[in-house]
């Protein structure tokens, strides 16, 4: 449903906070200085966990961070008749490992603003494949309970291959090692300290230079008992505790708190804001470049999933590209209205009224709107820039994704235009934030101090994959950034965030995804940080990687690229649990993603590519790496192409080329008798003759560790060539 402006204004920010609360989009750890109060404190005994996992699942390799398993990976982890039963049985065995109790594994789904327990469990499709259009694998989300109390942050991820006996393949774990622990009894009534809540959100915000201490938490959420064992990497002894949320009553003020469930004590606070029968069609003039308005001429472009009515008669959306068809009874002229509301964006004006134009149409019309028309006020041209980019990266999101959590159902988000410095009673508004609410939403702020109107396409792109992240139950911190940098360079095919940032200048930028950031497992990188590094600095780590991926896929496989690179970057996201960290579980992930033979570890399809762009931002790939050309010949130069290939003369040196494309067919000549030309170490005829087609024909070989090595002997002609397609 989309709300009327009245509706909306009325419900403004309130509306969040009845929502059940859980973790969700991990941000800063626990403050060493909130409360320590241990009035619900137990000991609990700690299970030999590593050596249970290692008896039930002899044949897994554990990945550890801080002492903590957190990803388990195998050829095969358990099997089943179906995908339910392999998540059945992994979870049955991983329950035996921690020495718990069947029901301390729970179905899960995200949604925003934390989780939500399901009856059943509810498999999201991973890795869809538009050609089959099938998912590759299934994935499962459990929440970890002990006595029946959620804990806090701790939950598996396990993915299913979509094959015959549905082997489970992987794991990602934030569990806790406390399956022992027997809570205290709880209070009669878990009661809200609002003074402890508001110290703890003030010491927070000091901490951050983009933040301001609020003066005053308006609104907070019914509290929920949990139990807290820490947050992200930090283990805690467990403790009873409870979990609510406080408001602003307007603006992006939101944070969410653990406390002692018996003393009101802050134990963890996160802080929520991350810093769009009558016929006719909609457009806007709209800056499609996805720079700031200042350093691009607005074009009219239609505007998809826009809402359109006949006043008291019928209403209705555009479809995608930006046509409506309005139900009419009869033939007498009607009202048209069109405003920049839509099925999926719900578009609030900060600084006034949405725009909204009428036509009078005689059906069957058609009526034509263009939003913008004028193109002379900035925040006009905000709101219908703010509409169509936020439309655009989630179509996009989708397209590649077509299950993701939340957002493949998710009607309204919300979109904030033109927001002040006032916003919020902040005294801040430098950009844009996602507002990491239920429901989610992005603020766009209008210019302050220098800095352009924050709607445009690549600000939009970042703060959506804030949403991306969120949705798909990560952690946000330097792994949010990092992912909104990069979501918006891979939409873009431009490497720089922000470009027009600031006023009058084009050439400003905020950062770039084409970096040689290194990985330090102690700091965020090593050239990208520094003493003040925050977490945008440290997520550029991600984005140099996924950009050299992007490159290293162009190159192999220039057609289709976007198809096997998005996929894998979106639906990671669901893999990364319980920590913000950028480091090799990623590799992981994405390698598990792509293989195709139940082994990661003897390569895949594309691991050359994947391992290529993380080693070289210093993260080591877990498998050897393996070459077409590796014992066949030595140094090969890589080589593509677009249409064909040609090699120009050879000379008379041994040649020895490589590529990762595939060879459909080719021919070669002008080779003297005893010089011979290879394909993958088969001779092929040289008679200027095409292979597959000749008399009689010569068919191509297979693959070789993920592609062809074409090699020749020495000897003459100079002028002697090959050509490939």
């Amino acid at each position: 449903m989309v709300l009327s402006q009245t509706e909306l204004r009325s419900i403004g920010w309130l509306s969040a906070i009845t929502a059940a609360l859980a973790a969700a989009c991990t941000g800063e750890p626990p403050d060493a200085a909130l409360g320590t109060s241990s009035s619900a404190l137990t000991a609990a005994k700690e299970v030999p966990l590593v050596d249970n996992l290692k008896h039930e699942f002899p044949k897994a390799r554990l990945h550890m961070r801080n002492a903590r398993v957190n990803l388990i990976n195998g050829t095969t982890l358990a099997s089943g008749k179906t995908p339910a039963e392999s998540a059945a049985a992994f979870k049955t065995a991983l329950l035996r490992a921690h020495e718990a109790k069947p029901h301390d594994l729970v179905p899960q789904r995200v949604v925003p603003g934390g989780r939500e327990a399901m009856a059943k469990p509810e498999p999201r499709g991973v890795m869809y494949d538009q050609e089959t259009n099938t998912f590759k694998f299934w994935l499962y989300r459990y929440g970890q309970e002990v006595a029946g109390i959620p804990v806090h942050g701790a939950e598996i991820v396990v993915l299913v291959k979509n094959t015959p006996g549905y082997p489970v393949v992987m794991a990602t774990s934030s569990l806790r090692n406390i399956a022992t622990f027997v809570p205290p009894a709880a209070p009669r009534a878990l009661a809200v300290s609002r003074d402890k809540s508001l110290r703890a959100a003030q010491r927070d915000a000091a901490k951050k230079a983009d933040r301001v201490a609020p003066d005053s938490i308006d609104v907070f959420s019914d509290p929920e008992l949990v139990i807290f064992a820490g947050e992200g990497e930090e283990d805690v002894p467990p403790r009873l505790a409870m979990r609510y949320s406080g408001e602003m009553v307007k603006g992006p003020g939101h944070w969410q708190f653990i406390a002692d469930a018996m003393t009101g004590d802050i134990l963890s606070v996160e802080d929520r804001v991350r810093s769009v029968g009558v016929f006719g069609r909609v457009r806007g003039n709209v800056t499609v470049d996805p720079v700031a308005a200042q350093c691009a001429p607005e074009v009219s472009v239609p505007l998809p999933w826009a809402e359109v009515s006949i006043p008291n008669v019928s209403d209705g959306f555009t479809n995608a590209f930006g046509f409506f068809n309005l139900a009419n009874p009869g033939t007498t002229p009607v009202e048209v209205v069109s405003t920049l509301q839509g099925r999926y964006v719900n578009l609030l004006n900060e600084a006034g009224d949405e725009e909204l134009l009428t036509r009078s149409v005689t059906p069957p019309g058609p009526a034509s709107f263009l939003h913008n028309q004028a193109n002379n006020d900035e925040r006009v041209i905000a709101q219908v820039n703010a509409y169509y980019h936020i439309n655009l990266v989630r179509d996009f999101v989708l397209r590649y994704s077509p299950d993701y959590p939340y957002i493949s159902t998710q009607e309204d988000f919300l979109v904030v235009a033109n927001g002040d410095e006032n916003y919020g009673g902040s005294g801040l508004c430098p950009g844009a934030w996602y507002l990491n609410r239920p429901g989610g939403g992005v603020l766009f702020c209008e210019p302050w101090l220098g800095w352009t109107n924050g709607a445009f396409g690549s600000v939009a792109y970042h703060e959506f994959g804030h949403h991306v992240v969120c949705t798909g139950g990560s952690a946000q911190g330097t792994y949010g950034e990092g992912f909104g940098d990069a979501l918006a360079a891979l939409i873009t095919g431009d490497p720089r965030q922000a470009v027009g940032w600031l006023e009058n200048d084009c050439n400003s930028f905020l950062r770039t995804a084409d970096n040689d950031c290194q990985y330090d497992p102690e700091t965020c990188t090593t050239n990208c940080g520094g003493f003040n590094a925050d977490d945008h600095d440290c997520g550029r780590l991600l984005s140099g990687i996924l950009w050299d991926l992007r490159a290293a896929l162009m190159a192999s496989h220039p057609t289709d690229y976007q198809n096997i690179l998005m996929p894998m970057v979106l639906d990671s996201v669901q893999h990364h649990t319980g920590s913000d960290r950028i480091d090799g579980s990623i590799l992981t992930v994405m390698l598990e993603f792509d293989d195709n033979d139940g082994n990661i570890y003897n390569g895949t399809p594309h691991s050359n590519e994947l391992c290529s762009a993380f080693e070289a931002h210093g993260i080591d790939c877990p498998i050897v790496q393996t070459r077409p050309c590796d014992g066949i010949c030595e140094n090969p130069v890589v080589f593509s192409w677009s249409g064909s290939y040609q090699s120009g003369n050879l000379q008379t040196g041994a040649v020895c080329r490589e590529t990762t494309q595939n060879i459909v067919d080719g021919n070669c000549g002008n080779f003297a008798s005893t010089r011979t030309l290879s394909v993958n170490g088969k001779v092929m005829p040289c008679n200027n003759q095409n292979w597959t087609t000749a008399t009689p024909p010569t068919t191509i070989p297979p693959k070789r560790n993920g592609g062809y090595c074409v090699s020749t002997t020495q000897g003459q002609y100079p002028y002697a060539f090959f050509t490939v397609w």
